[in-house]
């Protein structure tokens, strides 16, 4: 439960640091993405920059909602995001 919520903060920033609040990922889409990464790039874990570039050269795989919040982004989070 402990690493579930500190990946999703730390989603959440990773794919919101930087945006408005109306861009932000929503809860659904967190939890999309948390699912997203915990299936498709486990062996990133818990390194938040590698989890996103995993996600992003992934973006075919990534459910509906964890997709939308990627694209939003538009792939342009780099590991400048601590």
């Amino acid at each position: 439960m402990f690493y579930r919520v500190v990946f999703a903060l730390a989603l959440l920033l990773c794919l919101g640091a930087g945006q408005s609040r109306a861009s932000e990922p929503s809860q659904d889409e967190q939890n999309a993405c948390f699912n997203d990464a915990q299936r498709i790039c486990p062996e990133t874990i818990p390194d938040r920059d590698r989890v996103y570039k995993c996600l992003v050269s992934n973006r075919p795989r990534l459910s509906r909602l964890c997709r939308v919040a990627v694209e939003r982004d538009g792939g342009s989070r780099t590991t400048r995001v601590r």
